[in-house]
């Protein structure tokens, strides 16, 4: 298993700047207005991946990988 600090550098979360298209790309942020992909990875850094959040949001994710796609900075959720 990786560490949490190797899980923030291979999906280079750090690198966020919160613009926002990684949600508006999400078919499931449409229907659920408390799940973001941006919101994922911000708890991922501030609490860890033991968060509540994180623990409950990671596995509603449609892994559809439009929020890839339109990440300019090249995060993979």
């Amino acid at each position: 298993m990786n560490t949490l600090s190797e899980v923030i550098e291979q999906f280079k979360i750090f690198h966020c700047v919160e613009c926002g298209k990684c949600t508006g790309a999400c078919p499931l942020a449409q229907v659920d207005r408390d799940f973001s992909p941006r919101l994922v990875a911000k708890y991922v850094i501030e609490e860890g991946l033991d968060s509540e959040y994180v623990k409950e949001k990671v596995w509603t994710c449609l892994t559809c990988g439009l929020c890839n796609e339109r990440c300019p900075i090249g995060i993979s959720f």
